[in-house]
């Protein structure tokens, strides 16, 4: 049974939200268009597929099998995934 000499007092907490910086939006928007416009940052001596095949005249397809076959015999190591790949020299 409830005890009817206590009672429950509820009182709202105060909420303090971060406040954002003005500029924010226009400092994401800046960040969102680098990403999406800027060149893929690579290390200095590597290379991606599209300058592979640029170099040697080759098709896309014909640079990609070379690329895993040049990893495959442990000449060159292939760094990411998909678009954001590129390829070093092994030393």
């Amino acid at each position: 049974m409830p005890n009817p000499k206590r009672t429950l007092s509820i009182t709202p907490c105060e909420s303090r939200k971060p406040v954002a910086p003005p500029d924010l939006w226009e400092r994401l928007e800046q960040e969102v268009s680098r990403l999406k416009l800027g060149a893929p940052i690579i290390p200095p001596g590597a290379f991606t597929s599209k300058q592979f095949c640029e170099k040697f005249s080759l098709s896309r397809d014909q640079a990609h099998r070379r690329l895993f076959k040049l990893c495959s015999i442990g000449k060159v190591e292939k760094f990411g995934h998909g678009a954001g790949s590129y390829y070093m020299m092994k030393s």
